[in-house]
C-alpha cells in the first residue's frame, strides 16, 4: 500500500524576511509624513479656532465699551509712580468675554500685575492663549529684572508666569512709549502717535477709526515662545516674554517690521550685535509660529487667515541698525518712522487708517 507524500514546510529565508522588512519600512516612511501632516492641520485649525475666540471676545469688548481694549493700562501702582509696564494686558481686559470671568475677578486692577495679590491671576494658564503646535509653553518665574520693585524674587519663587502665544497688532513698529515717560512728557504723545494698529497703549480705538476695512487689518497674530532665547539674563529672553497678563511691546503686542516668521528667514549675523540686540528683537516683536510656512492672524472683521511667510514685505534691512533701509527716528523722542522705506503688502494690513489699497488675492 502505497502512503501519500508529505510535503515538507518551508520557512521564510533571510533574504525574504529582510525584503518584508524593508517593504515595511518603506510604506511607514511614505505614511508617516501624511500622519504629522494630519496632526499639524489638526493644530492648526485649533489653533484658527482660538484666534476666532479672541476675536469675537474683542468684538464684544468693543460693542460694549465703543473702543477695542488698549494693549496695556497704565497703572501708576508702584513706589515711585511710573507706567513701566506695570499695567494689565488686554487679554486680562477681555476675559469676561472669553469665559474667564473667574480669572478677571481675581485680579487686582489698583496694584502692579507683579504684586503678590495677583499671582492667582498670573500663574493661571489659560488653555485657549496657547497654540497647539507650541513647542514650550510652560510657565516661567518672575525673574529679578522684573522683580526688583516692590517684591525681590527669589530663584524658587512660587511667582509663575503664564504664557500666551498670540499678541494684539500695534502697527508696523513697535513703540515703547511707557519707558521713562509720564503722561505729562510730550514725548508720551508721540511714541503713542506712531502706534497705527488697533491694539495699542491707551489710545482710544473705535471700530469707526479702522478706515482701511476690517477686513484689511490685522486685529491679532501668532507669536511663539519657543523660539527666544532660553537665557534668564537675557532681557527679552524666554523666561520674561510672552507672558499673557502684561501688554509689553514683545508680550501682549507684535509689529510688522519683521516678515513673519523672521527667527528663520532673516540673517541676524548682519545685525549690529548679531541675536543679541537687533536680531533678538526681530525675533521677539514680529509675528512668528511653528505652522510650517506661515502664521495665523485675526482680521478686525473677526475672521482669521493663515498668511504666508512669503507675503510681500519691505526691505532690505540695514547693516548698521538692523531696521528697512530708509527707517527714520525723531529727532527728539526718538520715535520711529517709516521714513522713505516702502510699506508693502504685509506693513499695510497692520494699519488702521493708512489709507493703502491691498488687493484680495495679494495675501
Amino acid at each position: 500500500m502505497n502512503r501519500p507524500l508529505r510535503t515538507r514546510s518551508r520557512g521564510f529565508t533571510l533574504i525574504e524576511l529582510l525584503v518584508v522588512i524593508a517593504i515595511i519600512a518603506v510604506l511607514i516612511a511614505l505614511l508617516l509624513p501624511a500622519v504629522q501632516a494630519a496632526r499639524e492641520a489638526a493644530r492648526r485649525a485649533q489653533c484658527v479656532n482660538n484666534l476666532k475666540q479672541l476675536a469675537l471676545g474683542v468684538m464684544n469688548y468693543e460693542s460694549a465699551n465703543g473702543v477695542f481694549p488698549p494693549s496695556e493700562l497704565d497703572c501708576f501702582c508702584e513706589s515711585p509712580p511710573n507706567v513701566i509696564h506695570n499695567g494689565p494686558s488686554w487679554f486680562v481686559a477681555i476675559c469676561p468675554q472669553i469665559e474667564q470671568q473667574a480669572v478677571y475677578n481675581s485680579y487686582n486692577f489698583s496694584i502692579s500685575w507683579r504684586s503678590a495679590p495677583n499671582i492667582t491671576a498670573t500663574n493661571t494658564q489659560i488653555a485657549s492663549l496657547i497654540c497647539p503646535s507650541e513647542t514650550k509653553p510652560d510657565k516661567t518665574p518672575l525673574i529679578a529684572d522684573y522683580a526688583n520693585a516692590p517684591i525681590p524674587v527669589p530663584a524658587n519663587s512660587p511667582f509663575m508666569q503664564a504664557h500666551s502665544t498670540y499678541a494684539g497688532c500695534d502697527g508696523i513698529y513697535y513703540c515703547d512709549y511707557r519707558s521713562g515717560y509720564s503722561l505729562s512728557d510730550p514725548c508720551y504723545q508721540t511714541w503713542g502717535a506712531t502706534e497705527l494698529g488697533v491694539i495699542v497703549g491707551d489710545n482710544k480705538i473705535s471700530l469707526a477709526s479702522i478706515t482701511d476695512g476690517t477686513s484689511n487689518t490685522f486685529m491679532a497674530g501668532e507669536t511663539a515662545i519657543g523660539i527666544l532665547p532660553n537665557n534668564p539674563s537675557d532681557p527679552i529672553g524666554q523666561q520674561q516674554a510672552r507672558w499673557w497678563q502684561i501688554g509689553f511691546w514683545y508680550s501682549g503686542e507684535f509689529d510688522c517690521e519683521y516678515p513673519i516668521n523672521a527667527y528663520r528667514r532673516l540673517n541676524y549675523s548682519s545685525f549690529p550685535g548679531g541675536f543679541v540686540t537687533n536680531g533678538d528683537w526681530a525675533t521677539a516683536e514680529g509675528a512668528s509660529s511653528f505652522h510650517p510656512g506661515g502664521c495665523n492672524f485675526a482680521f478686525c472683521d473677526g475672521s482669521v487667515k493663515f498668511i504666508k511667510e512669503t507675503i510681500s514685505s519691505w526691505g532690505p534691512y540695514n547693516s548698521s541698525t538692523g531696521d528697512p533701509v530708509g527707517f527714520t527716528y525723531g529727532s527728539t523722542c526718538g520715535e520711529n518712522h517709516s521714513g522713505s522705506a516702502v510699506l508693502q503688502v504685509y506693513q499695510k494690513l497692520a494699519t488702521r487708517n493708512g489709507g493703502e489699497v491691498i488687493s484680495a488675492d495679494a495675501y
